[in-house]
């Protein structure tokens, strides 16, 4: 698995990537620009109701499938899609219909793709005023949990959250993830056919990754510039 971290020279990083392909929605996009990286932790995209949704993963950070253990759920990530040089052809770049269907569900029309110079990015988490711990690199995809268990030793505090289901793969997800606690906000609620009050989240606590300037590396795209067929799109970039 190719994660590299912040104490590495960011020379060692895949140099297959030539772009990182981020999908936002409009409101969010200027911070994105101007400030850097809105990072949700782990927990935030556990949701074993939402099972069919692209963006929820209800195994995200399983470190044993055998004992049901989870680590570091509490840790904030940042996560994109990775252009490979051989995934452009012509200035084309083919890419999964369901990205789309998972960033902005049924209103893609309204949507913005933000596609960002691999290398420049990579040089600016370097050299990140940022005091935090980071790993970066492509998601680890395998086929059943039972996979995982063997991985349950190691004490590396971003393995786990470098893992991911198979059927995800078409999402090429490339993640930067970050050493941090973060919190949760919880109240106090029945739940049927309880008679006391449970510590229910409410919300998950976020990280600001501050990395300025990151239009100066990009080129922002809206959905209604992509060709868009049965099961693909195509984004132009050049």
């Amino acid at each position: 698995m190719e994660v590299f971290s912040k104490k590495e020279t960011y020379l060692n990083y895949d140099r297959n990537i030539k772009y990182l392909l981020k999908f936002v929605r409009e409101e969010y996009l200027e911070y994105l620009l101007t400030k850097g990286l809105y990072m949700n932790q782990v927990n935030y995209f556990v949701s074993p109701h939402r099972d069919d949704d692209g963006q929820y993963d209800c195994w995200e950070s399983l470190c044993s499938s055998e004992l049901s253990l989870y680590k570091n759920r509490n840790r904030p990530i940042w996560c994109c899609t990775a252009i490979s040089i051989s995934d452009i052809s012509e200035g084309i770049v083919k890419l999964d219909k369901r990205l789309l269907t998972d960033f902005f569900k049924n209103k893609i029309q309204e949507g913005k793709i933000v596609l960002i110079d691999f290398k420049q990015f990579v040089e600016r988490l370097y050299t990140s005023p940022d005091e935090y711990e980071m790993n970066f690199g492509r998601i680890n995809y395998y086929s059943h949990p039972k996979q995982i268990g063997e991985r349950f030793p190691s004490n590396d505090w971003s393995d786990s959250i470098f893992l991911k289901s198979r059927k995800y793969s078409y999402q090429k997800e490339f993640r930067v993830a970050i050493n941090r606690a973060c919190g949760v906000q919880t109240e106090k609620r029945k739940i049927f056919r309880f008679f006391h009050d449970f510590d229910v989240i409410t919300s998950y606590e976020p990280y600001e990754y501050y990395l300025p300037d990151i239009k100066s590396i990009s080129k922002i795209f809206s959905a209604t510039e992509l060709e868009i067929g049965k099961d693909f799109f195509n984004l132009k970039i050049c």
